[in-house]
Formats: structure tokens, sequence, C-alpha cells
């Protein structure tokens, strides 16, 4: 899907558009979307992707929310430099 691409080219431009994709009626929008995030490691999106992680109707993306927060939240060397 196009929020998976986003999150493959490392662009953080893409990360408001995707933080408005979280609450899609698609399953799999959101899925990609908050991959993508998780990708990015943009702290933007830490509070929107906390807010999947917690209310999310679907198990699978609420774990995926987690797996994101892990990732935002985990330093990164190439932007912390």
């Amino acid at each position: 899907s196009a929020a998976y691409a986003l999150g493959i080219l490392n662009d953080r431009r893409a990360v408001s558009p995707l933080i408005g994709r979280l609450r899609d009626d698609d399953v799999a929008v959101r899925l990609n979307s908050v991959q993508a995030l998780g990708r990015l490691k943009d702290p933007r999106a830490l509070e929107p992707v906390r807010d999947v992680a917690k209310s999310d109707a679907v198990g699978s993306v609420r774990e995926a929310a987690s797996m994101a927060i892990d990732a935002i939240e985990r330093p990164n060397p190439k932007r912390d430099q």
C-alpha cells in the first residue's frame, strides 16, 4: 500500500499523512500506517501511535502499534548525530 511505501522511503514529510490514516476504516491502511510510522521513528508519531496501541479494535493493529512505539523510542544513531 501507499503507507507501506512511504515508510520505506524514509521521508519525514510522510509522518503527518500517516498519522491521519491511523483512524481509517480499513484495517490494512491502519496496520500499514502504524508500521510505516515505526520505521520512520519520528517522535511526532509517538502519542498517536500510543493511542492506537490502547484503543484500536483489531489486535494485530494494536500489536503493530506497540512494536512501532518500541522502534520510535529506541535511539537512532543516524538521526541523533
